[in-house]
């Protein structure tokens, strides 16, 4: 069974705040042909689950290609559909873990590394999605960290080995860019080393 340890809920934003306003698509001409109206229907029937995330972003790839490319509506509503994309791609792998293939987490964290790609790192989106990266990092190392003790207080694992477990994940690819996570670990490996010491004076 998987253990969820401060993963973040699925969401149609990755960000705490819903992807779109369906409010002002409530009421709507039905003899409309236009293209904004057409994405504007498949908004709301997406929002209320009735058309799959496919057909979705088919209608939003239509409605992106037929703007304007040199218009401030074509770039914030491109930024919109990738946003998009990457929220749905993201929320896919959650739902493996909330299912029960603890296989995913590492699948999770190689999509939340490699969505950092070609950001600028100064900006909101890649401060945003590091974030990510960080969380799925720590619950990587709780569900790990819980393993191992468990381990140790059932005897099959002695504080000296977990201290060498705890030494090489302070310094291994899972806390790699995270130096919170790292400085924690350090922390836990000290006090397994107090530990020790203490019995070796008993």
């Amino acid at each position: 069974m998987a253990r969820r340890v401060g993963l973040p809920s699925p969401s149609t934003s990755p960000f705490g705040q819903p992807a779109s306003n369906f409010s002002q698509y409530d009421v709507l001409p039905d003899n409309s042909a236009d293209d904004g109206y057409e994405f504007q229907k498949a908004q709301a029937l997406w929002a209320a689950g009735k058309m799959s995330d496919d057909a979705y972003l088919a209608a939003y790839q239509k409605y992106v290609n037929g703007l304007d490319k040199k218009s401030s509506t074509y770039v914030n509503a491109k930024q919109s559909l990738d946003r998009e994309r990457y929220t749905m791609a993201r929320n896919d792998i959650v739902a493996r873990i909330d299912a029960g293939d603890e296989s995913a987490w590492n699948a999770l964290l190689a999509f939340d590394r490699q969505s950092l790609s070609g950001l600028n790192q100064n900006s909101e989106e890649y401060q945003q999605r590091l974030q990510y990266v960080r969380s799925t990092q720590q619950s990587m190392f709780n569900i790990q960290y819980s393993e191992m003790a468990a381990k140790v207080s059932a005897g099959k694992m002695t504080n000296q080995q977990m201290y060498s477990w705890l030494r090489g994940q302070a310094r291994g690819n899972l806390t790699a860019n995270n130096g919170a996570l790292a400085q924690q670990i350090d922390e836990y490996a000290e006090a397994m080393s107090l530990t020790i010491a203490n019995e070796r004076r008993e």
